[in-house]
C-alpha cells in the first residue's frame, strides 16, 4: 500500500501522499439501523457520551491526558451546575464503559462537584442501537461516538476544549462553522445556556440549513458511509492489486 485509507478525506495541507477515500462499514451499518429518526418519541432525552481518562499512559487507548483530569471533570461539572431543572429531568450522563483500571472513576468525581448531585441520572445504554431514542448527544472528545451520532443523523453537540486536541487545520476550520451554528461550543457554562434556551426541538434546529451544511461537509471528510461500502471495498481492492 503506498498511501491512506482514510473515511472520506482527500488531501492533507500538511503532508504528501496518496489518499484513499473510502466509506466506513462500520458507520453505514450505524447510519441504517437509525435512519429514521425517533420524531415521534415523546420523552426527550439528552445524553453526554465521556470518555476514558486513564491514569497512565495506555498507547492505544484514545483519551484525555491523565494530567488533564481536574479540568475534565469541572468542565462536565460546570455543565451540570448551569442546567437547569427542568431541563435536567431529561438529561442523562454516559461514563464509558471501561474496567476500573483503565480510566478513572469519572462518575464519581464529577458527582463531587455537582451543587444537585441527586438529580443526576446515568445511563449505560448500548448507543449504537439506541441513537434514534434520543434527543440530543453531548462529546467531548472526537472518538467513535461523535461519528456514530452525526451519520444517524441526531442532534449532536460537540463540546471540549480545543486545547486537549491537536487537531488538522481542516478540523480546526470545520469547528469554527460547527461553533457559529451551535454544535461546538468551547464552553460548557454557554452549552447548558443553549439548552436552557432553546424553545424549538433539537430536532428542529439540526435539520435547519446551515447546521445541515456544516454536518454534510464533516460526513464528506470524516465520516463517509455508504449502502454498498463492502462492495466498495472490494471494488477498490481488486483494482488496486492489477
Amino acid at each position: 500500500m503506498d498511501g491512506f485509507l482514510t473515511w472520506g478525506w482527500k488531501s492533507h495541507r500538511h503532508f504528501n501522499g496518496n489518499f484513499y477515500p473510502l466509506p466506513s462499514a462500520m458507520l453505514s451499518k450505524i447510519k441504517k439501523i437509525n435512519y429514521i429518526r425517533g420524531k415521534n418519541n415523546i420523552e426527550e432525552k439528552i445524553i453526554w457520551a465521556s470518555t476514558v481518562i486513564s491514569p497512565y499512559n495506555m498507547g492505544n487507548v484514545s483519551g484525555y491526558d491523565p494530567y488533564g483530569l481536574p479540568d475534565y471533570v469541572a468542565r462536565i461539572s460546570s455543565f451540570l451546575n448551569a442546567l437547569n431543572s427542568e431541563r435536567m429531568k431529561s438529561f442523562f450522563f454516559r461514563p464509558r464503559p471501561t474496567h476500573e483500571l483503565v480510566s478513572f472513576a469519572v462518575r464519581d468525581l464529577v458527582l463531587s462537584k455537582c451543587k444537585h448531585k441527586e438529580s443526576v441520572k446515568f445511563d449505560r445504554c448500548s448507543l449504537d442501537f439506541e441513537l434514534h431514542k434520543i434527543s440530543l448527544v453531548i462529546v467531548d472528545n472526537p472518538g467513535g461516538v461523535l461519528h456514530k451520532s452525526i451519520v444517524s443523523n441526531v442532534p449532536t453537540i460537540i463540546c471540549w476544549n480545543r486545547k486537549d486536541w491537536l487537531m488538522c487545520d481542516e478540523y480546526e476550520e470545520f469547528l469554527d462553522r460547527a461553533k457559529k451554528v451551535n454544535v461546538f461550543f468551547d464552553d460548557p457554562r454557554e452549552l447548558a445556556s443553549f439548552i436552557n434556551e432553546r424553545k424549538e426541538s433539537f430536532q428542529q434546529w439540526w435539520e435547519s440549513a446551515p447546521v445541515q451544511s456544516v454536518i454534510h461537509d464533516f460526513c464528506l471528510r470524516w465520516a463517509q458511509t455508504s449502502s454498498r461500502s463492502c462492495s466498495e471495498w472490494l471494488k477498490f481492492f481488486y483494482h488496486y492489486s492489477m
